[in-house]
């Protein structure tokens, strides 16, 4: 009994101090009414196991098979639309939207707050595709340090080796090894040269990009994995969201609205008047962090921070209005 004690706290500790994980945990020895645990499979890294089982083995030992996904996946990145912000013709995007002022105070003044921002928010997105050049963003995964110099070089390597292969000659085996070895330099001191360089002085200027490359080193996936649905992989973000937003619904009693008691609510003290004035809802667009994502309007930040003064009334109008019919529209919601 006591050996029995002690080797399991030794068991407990030594998985501990080294980070292992034990994955069998169906018995693999049948012996009379005795069911034990006898072969163990350890691993440091849970993302790469697929499947652990137990089956028939040889006499009263059973087999443990484990399924390991020991291939490194890489996903392309989706192409994603880019808008160049330094670009973008400001005079332009002022007159169309002055264009848009004599039709919203015209024709929008009985209407209600969501068919006034749909207005807004139409008028924008014009604007935007306009008046602010894009471009697609490549779905290959470049390293930050690697530059067309670079990149020049690299096909020249690729070059020769080719050529070496194809004429089997010592020399053009020599050049392409020469090549290689002055390409690997480069390329070392151009990695070298950037986390110097860059990354210890965007810290604080672009903590942004510096977590971006800190978060780019990772060698496994974190977060939600890809599912499965009718034996297809699910790799979309928003789709496996769908899917677990209806894998969870599907465990909860959908109840009557109409039983429901009635439950009444009053406020001891009234709110006050809220006042909305210009230069409120001017420092409100002003301080607005361009680098944030945008909002479910497809509005970005960075538009409403460029185009703050020229949106200026029609954001002060159109809260007004909200206040007013005490209704908001659903996309603010």
């Amino acid at each position: 009994m006591h050996r029995d004690i002690a080797a399991i706290i030794c068991y407990g500790t030594s998985t501990c101090r080294t980070n292992l994980d034990q994955l069998v945990t169906e018995p693999t020895r049948h012996k009379d009414d005795c069911n034990n645990i006898l072969d163990l499979v350890f691993t440091d890294n849970t993302n790469i196991v697929k499947k652990v089982s137990v089956t028939d083995g040889i006499s009263d030992h059973d087999a443990v098979v484990v399924d390991l996904d020991l291939r490194p996946s890489r996903k392309r990145k989706k192409k994603k639309k880019k808008f160049l912000v330094d670009k973008a013709d400001l005079e332009a995007i002022g007159d169309h939207i002055r264009q848009f002022s004599a039709e919203y105070f015209a024709k929008l003044v009985d209407v209600s707050a969501s068919a006034k921002w749909d207005a807004i928010k139409n008028c924008i997105l014009e604007a935007m595709e306009k008046f602010v050049p894009s471009r697609m963003t490549s779905s290959r995964f470049d390293v930050p340090w690697f530059s067309r110099a670079l990149r020049r070089q690299c096909r020249k390597k690729q070059k020769l080796y080719n050529r070496a292969r194809k004429t089997k000659s010592g020399e053009d085996w020599s050049i392409f090894c020469s090549a290689r070895k002055e390409f690997t330099r480069a390329i070392r001191s151009a990695k070298a040269r950037f986390v110097n360089e860059f990354l210890s002085s965007s810290i604080k200027d672009k903590p942004k990009a510096f977590w971006s490359y800190i978060k780019n080193l990772r060698q496994e996936r974190t977060g939600v994995g890809d599912l499965k649905k009718d034996n297809k992989t699910v790799s979309d973000t928003k789709e496996k969201a769908e899917m677990l937003n209806h894998q969870f619904q599907s465990v909860f009693t959908k109840e009557n609205d109409n039983t429901l008691p009635h439950v009444s609510f009053s406020l001891p003290h009234g709110i006050p008047n809220l006042i909305i004035s210009t230069n409120g809802v001017e420092k409100l667009l002003m301080n607005i962090n361009a680098s944030k994502a945008m909002g479910p309007d497809g509005i970005p930040p960075w538009f409403l921070k460029l185009a703050a003064k020229i949106l200026l009334h029609y954001y002060e109008t159109c809260s007004r209005l909200r206040l007013i019919m005490e209704k908001c529209p659903m996309i603010g919601r």
